[in-house]
């Protein structure tokens, strides 16, 4: 079979458009299905749609190809990323705590594991494998995968040591498995008697093996992580924003180096090599990153997990497929995977129970509820399917054989072997990741190992009532300025959450503590950035005797000190960069750059008509907008549109105003500070002053006449319309206010993630009813309050 080489691109990203999708559905719908037997599942569907259909569209014909590559090349594509990301977030303190019992999961636990595998897989299943081939096997399903059971701790809530126990088991018998799988493997493709392949490996040989492809591994790790931590550290510039890309290229980069050299050059182990990497570096480079979360953001999903993921259920749909071309694994087989699964899952709780005596009085010691869930929690992933792979092609006998393989003479019942072996580990793969991993997180709670929610709901009933006071007082604050005086408090409150649980006697003592206790949460830190520097620039500015300098250097002052106001705006809520695809924001920002280049030009400043250029962008938000509330207000497209235009440019002319206010009163400050600091020093006299004074009072007289014409647009608004636009405004100010709150109680550790998350969605939707609550009320009143009561409900 040939096939064009560009469509190999196709595979890879459609999974990782799929693992999008999948992970997105997941946390929204709160599914209890881990993301990784999704992925393996809809990995399985291709695999066997691509064999069973017999389409020579492109897309299978990518399938296929990622099916017979090279499984060394497998291994390097997936295998570094996924390890080196599990290594580098390692708590360094505690790895080297548990190490002890990490050690003993890794080695006599993987040995135990093993064997007990081969014992079963020789006896009971009626395949006729040989002792080494059933350790290989028994090698493949040693190794374990902690992405599942590391979403389903991190969401319970579990101790930091069950986490350390399974994420440190993993890294190391990842690495054990693969020397074990090496040995016994080796010894398998001795038996076959075919030239070239395998070796005849004696107890004493496979010890040396063992011991130069783990400690050769390590060395190399070691050396790999001296050097990330030398670029890191020299890449550690703080205000250097395209250093922090350079830091996660580079990560990545010597991740897949230090793999390839590792297993490639020296014969040693590359997995090892790569965890010895990951983990010094996280224990001496981490402080060196300058930004953790892009890293951890890259790390966490790159596209080779979903890839890999896939790939894995890819090998196995092939295999059951059960075509012409591959024609080796029945329907029988199906019931030895369960048994198999059954078997393995008891030698696991067998293993655990062996080492339970040691491993509980050492490192981090342990529990009998952890042992439980250690033995149950044991997930078989992407590290077994791979090892599965790599034997396929070192014998020419598994899922990877290619159209080369498959014209030589090779016999088929030496096929069959290889099939069934990539066949029952991803049989056992498949249900583990099914059945333990989706009941996981029902075990953990059972064996008490998860944190208790009453002590939860204590804390959002606390938070639901901090932010029922926080609401009431930003209101109070707000509707105590000129601009919202004659917005009605039942139009705001009408939108905003936490209300509607509250009675009105607690919402009273609510505002009587708030009255007491006067506290406004948003300072003026951000707008008062840069006092001092303008201060003494308007000093410097006295002593120049140009009236035209002195006029254009105020006029630059006053428009930083606009740019600053609408900063302003942005972090207290008034403004929003989200909202109506950041229109306003960026009409608005990008009108102090125009008065820049005016003002560097010698002419008055004009900022107001550079907010009125962009009419055709005002309509086409203001459809996008109508296009989203046409699902609350169906027949009432017309007047959804005109709303929204109306809509979009009060809260600009609003926000426009807001922002010179606050600008002249600062120039106004700034000028008067000034004089205070010049009498002081004696460094201005009064005909100076007089000037720099006239200088301030022209760019104020500036700054007004712009106000008088976005207080015009306001004007020509309809008094009922421009009442209900300003109500509901403020109403969606304390609405973003609340959702900054929110993130910075995540961001504090007060509100878990998901919670966090409800809360913003709540939100969101809260804005989202604001924007369409006022359209056509006067005629609607029935359809505003059904819309209200139901979104406020929920």
């Amino acid at each position: 079979m040939t096939f064009e080489a560009p469509y190999a691109l196709l595979f890879p990203w459609v999974t990782q458009a799929l693992g999008v999708i999948v992970f997105f559905l997941i946390y929204r719908f709160e599914v209890p299905v881990p993301y990784v037997a999704i992925m393996f599942v809809l990995g399985l569907i291709m695999g066997v749609g691509a064999l069973r259909v017999g389409a020579d569209d492109q897309l299978t014909q990518s399938i296929l190809q990622w099916s017979f590559i090279d499984s060394r090349l497998i291994m390097l594509v997936f295998l570094p990323g996924l390890i080196f990301r599990d290594a580098i977030e390692v708590n360094f303190e505690l790895f080297m705590l548990a190490f002890a019992q990490i050690l003993i999961f890794a080695l006599p636990m993987v040995l135990i594991g093993t064997f007990m595998t081969a014992l079963f897989v020789m006896h009971v299943l009626p395949y006729d494998w040989s002792w080494s081939l059933s350790l290989t096997l028994g090698a493949i399903l040693a190794s374990t995968d902690p992405i599942a059971m590391t979403t389903v701790l991190k969401k319970n809530e579990a101790s930091p040591r069950l986490k350390m126990h399974l994420n440190g088991e993993s890294l190391l018998n990842d690495a054990s498995a693969v020397v074990f799988y090496t040995i016994f493997s080796q010894q398998f493709l001795a038996t076959l008697n075919i030239d070239g392949l395998g070796s005849d490996i004696g107890w004493a040989e496979g010890i040396e093996i063992f011991f130069r492809m783990s400690l050769g591994g390590v060395t190399a790790g070691l050396l790999f992580a001296l050097g990330l931590i030398v670029i890191l550290y020299e890449l550690d510039r703080r205000l250097e924003q395209e250093n922090n890309v350079l830091q996660v290229a580079a990560a990545v980069t010597v991740a897949y180096l230090c793999y390839y050299v590792a297993e490639m050059q020296f014969l040693m182990s590359g997995i090892v090599a790569c965890v010895t990497c990951g983990i010094l570096s996280s224990a001496y480079g981490k402080g060196l990153i300058t930004d953790q979360k892009m890293m951890d953001s890259y790390l966490a999903r790159t596209p080779s997990q979903h890839a890999a993921v896939s790939l894995g259920g890819v090998v196995f749909g092939e295999t059951i497929a059960n075509t012409d071309f591959r024609a080796h694994f029945g329907w029988e087989d199906w019931g030895y995977i369960v048994v198999l699964y059954l078997a393995v899952v008891l030698i696991r709780f067998v293993q655990v129970g062996i080492v339970y005596p040691v491993v509980s009085r050492i490192g981090l010691k342990s529990c009998w509820q952890e042992a439980i869930f250690f033995s149950y929690g044991g997930l078989r992933g992407a590290v077994g399917i791979a090892l599965a792979l790599r034997g396929a092609v070192g014998i020419a006998l598994a899922l990877t054989l290619d159209a080369t393989v498959r014209e030589a003479t090779f016999d088929e019942d030496l096929r069959a072997f290889t099939t069934r072996l990539v066949g029952l580990s991803g049989g056992v793969t498949l249900l583990t990741l099914l059945i333990n991993g989706t009941t996981a997180g029902f075990v953990l709670r059972k064996l008490g190992l998860s944190k208790p929610t009453k002590p939860r709901k204590r804390v959002l009933q606390n938070f639901e009532a901090s932010a029922l006071k926080f609401l009431l007082y930003e209101e109070q604050k707000l509707l105590s300025e000129p601009r919202f005086v004659d917005v009605k408090s039942a139009t705001v409150r009408a939108h905003l959450p936490f209300l509607g649980k509250a009675s009105e006697a607690e919402i009273n003592e609510a505002l009587r503590h708030i009255s007491s206790h006067s506290s406004f949460p948003f300072n003026d830190e951000e707008h008062n950035h840069g006092v001092e520097t303008h201060v003494s620039c308007l000093v410097r500015l006295s002593g120049i005797s140009c009236p035209d300098e002195l006029l254009e250097e105020v006029r630059q002052i006053f428009l930083e000190l606009l740019e600053s106001a609408y900063r302003y705006e942005m972090a207290t809520g008034q403004l929003n960069d989200h909202e109506d695809h950041g229109f306003n924001v960026d009409v608005l920002i990008e009108s102090v750059a125009f008065a820049i280049d005016d003002c560097n030009h010698h002419e008055a400043i004009q900022d107001w008509q550079y907010t009125t250029m962009y009419q055709f962008r005002n309509d086409a938000e203001a459809f996008l907008s109508r296009r989203s509330l046409s699902a609350h207000l169906k027949d009432k497209r017309g007047c959804a549109k005109n709303y929204q235009q109306l809509r979009i440019s009060a809260v600009r002319a609003t926000a426009f105003i807001e922002a010179h206010r606050l600008a002249e009163e600062k120039l106004m400050s700034y000028l008067d500070r000034s004089l205070i600091a010049s009498e002081s020093t004696d460094s201005i006299n009064s005909a100076s002053y007089d000037l720099l004074n006239a200088a301030v009072q022209t760019v104020l007289g500036e700054s007004r006449k712009q106000v008088e014409k976005a207080e015009e647009v306001l004007q020509d608004m309809e008094p009922r319309d421009l009442s209900s636009i300003t109500g509901h405004y403020v109403a969606i100010i304390l609405l973003h206010r609340l959702a900054l709150r929110i993130e910075a109680s995540a961001s504090d550790g007060t509100l878990k993630e998901k919670e966090a998350r409800l809360y913003l969605d709540r939100v969101k939707r809260n804005i989202s009813i604001a924007h369409v609550c006022p359209i056509c009320h006067e005629e609607r009143e029935g359809t505003l309050s059904r819309v209200l009561s139901k979104a406020l409900s929920d």
